[in-house]
């Protein structure tokens, strides 16, 4: 189960820090402490690149481990998903971006280990 759940887990904990950086500044003079605010915008997006490249390498990593073959290709969306991140990581003006980019590498992380599964489920 925690082979299975790391990509998805780490894609989500990208996404979560993604969704927080459009809205730092306002949740700091609000004072509401998440954790972009906490670690600050530059570190978070340090945090975002580093948990990126986690999370789709787990979801690689498993489907190398199931033998998941061509089926592997549905995670192609969150291999670009993640490099748009990385890009991002050094500062972009316009943070929705990082927004969307998160959610982009959550969904097409779960999404592309859902064929995975499935594609197992019907050759074996």
């Amino acid at each position: 189960i925690l082979a299975a759940v790391l990509g998805p887990a780490a894609a989500m904990f990208a996404m979560m820090l993604c969704v927080e950086v459009p809205d730092a500044e306002c949740d700091r003079t609000a004072g509401k402490r998440n954790l972009v605010v906490i670690f600050g915008t530059a570190r978070a997006r340090r945090w975002i690149a580093a948990v990126s490249c986690f999370a789709i390498a787990a979801a690689i990593a498993l489907t190398v481990r199931v033998h998941g073959g061509i089926a592997g290709l549905a995670l192609s969306p969150a291999v670009v998903a993640t490099i748009r991140l990385l890009r991002l990581a050094n500062g972009d003006p316009r943070p929705t971006s990082t927004a969307f980019w998160g959610v982009t590498l959550y969904a097409t992380t779960v999404t592309g280990l859902a064929i995975v599964y499935a594609t197992l489920a019907v050759v074996r």
